[in-house]
């Protein structure tokens, strides 16, 4: 009876993990990340669960500003959405490459301020908001919110810990 009570508890364990939506917290690939950056651009991992999401509110100054760095793993699906008083506030969502370049997943439109992507592999998405040309050369500086989420394929709003944000069309 002694071996069976640990042998018990372990696949009860296993199991409530499983329920649970056993996905780790995904690590992003920082320094393949970093590699692509321009010197006015500097490196964020925003911080938020593997099944969830954050917003976060910055501001760019011409070509001054943060990318974010978010892991994925096989089968998630991660949404970002812009948001902003100014219409002239995009952003880009990249793939790192080997040898420092990246591969363009999506680039916002005018009439698109966001996107959902869903990941085959496990892997790292680089967002960076930037600025139209006229108005990073003139040095203008803008605010905006990025709400950014990652969850399981098949997973709610509401059971995905999901953050503010009409994602209605994307």
């Amino acid at each position: 009876m002694r071996l069976l009570r640990p042998l018990a508890v372990l696949l009860l364990s296993s199991l409530l993990l499983a329920c649970a939506g056993g996905v780790q917290r995904p690590e992003p690939n920082t320094t393949a990340a970093q590699r692509m950056l321009s010197l006015d651009e500097t490196l964020e991992t925003p911080s938020f669960e593997a099944n969830g999401g954050t917003i976060v509110d910055a501001t760019i100054d011409g070509y001054k500003t943060a990318v974010y760095v978010v892991g994925v793993v096989k089968g998630q699906v991660l949404t970002a959405q812009l948001e902003s008083d100014n219409p002239n506030v995009y952003f880009d969502v990249l793939e790192p490459t080997f040898g420092g370049g990246s591969a363009k997943i999506f680039s916002t439109e005018a009439a698109c301020r966001g996107t959902r992507i869903h990941a085959h592999s496990d892997t790292t998405y680089v967002i960076r908001p930037f600025l139209a040309k006229s108005l990073a050369e003139r040095n203008a500086s803008v605010r905006y919110r990025l709400c950014i989420n990652r969850c399981e394929q098949g997973m709610t709003p509401a059971n995905c810990q999901w953050v503010q944000g009409d994602l209605r069309g994307i």
